[in-house]
């Protein structure tokens, strides 16, 4: 005997409306309530507000360590940035030594087993100044390891004799000199290694 289908449909319909009008007899999530909220509510949001403060006490600090101002610009010139360093060349931001914003760029590439080139473009301004690759730090440059054709135009491209491992053996840095008449002032640096 097959069951006649006009009475379930109706049947079913009405359970189904019954119960969308009814009040859960037991609460979803069961619990003392706390801030007007069930206890299972008031747990994920205090834990979301912990989160949320660990969270950005860290990033923070992850700012305040990076954009830290050294406390005076000789420290600060030691800490040219490297964007770029592969196998055969080596990029890096040069500096002003009065307010450290970057000036420019030198990129020291691998041409052969003895030669290497090392390319400036400097954006301070389109004068001349007079450029040294020099041992040492941006605070305390010594000796020259190899005078480069000055910056002109806001260029300076060299080929040197030097390999790319002989540039980094030591404390090296670009140092720009504001002119050749003001030669001891220096302007720029970029901390090479």
């Amino acid at each position: 005997m097959t069951p006649n289908k006009n009475i379930i449909k109706p049947d079913l319909n009405q359970k189904l409306e019954s119960l969308s009008h009814q009040k859960p007899s037991k609460p979803i999530f069961p619990g003392k309530k706390k801030f007007g909220l069930p206890l299972s509510y008031s747990l994920v949001l205090s834990t979301i507000v912990f989160l949320s403060v660990v969270v950005s006490g860290l990033g923070f600090n992850l700012i305040n360590s990076k954009s830290a101002k050294p406390a005076n610009i000789a420290q600060a010139s030691n800490s040219s940035e490297t964007t770029s360093q592969s196998g055969g060349e080596i990029t890096r931001d040069i500096k002003s030594l009065s307010d450290q914003k970057t000036i420019g760029q030198v990129s020291i590439k691998k041409v052969d087993e003895k030669v290497s080139q090392v390319n400036i473009k400097y954006t301070a301004d389109q004068n001349e100044h007079p450029v040294y690759l020099r041992l040492g730090q941006c605070s305390n440059p010594n000796e020259a390891i190899k005078e480069l054709k000055p910056i002109s135009r806001g260029m300076s491209d060299n080929t040197i004799e030097k390999t790319i491992s002989e540039i980094l053996s030591g404390p090296t840095i670009l140092l720009v000199h504001e002119s050749k008449a003001n030669f001891n002032n220096y302007i720029g640096c970029a901390t090479i290694k």
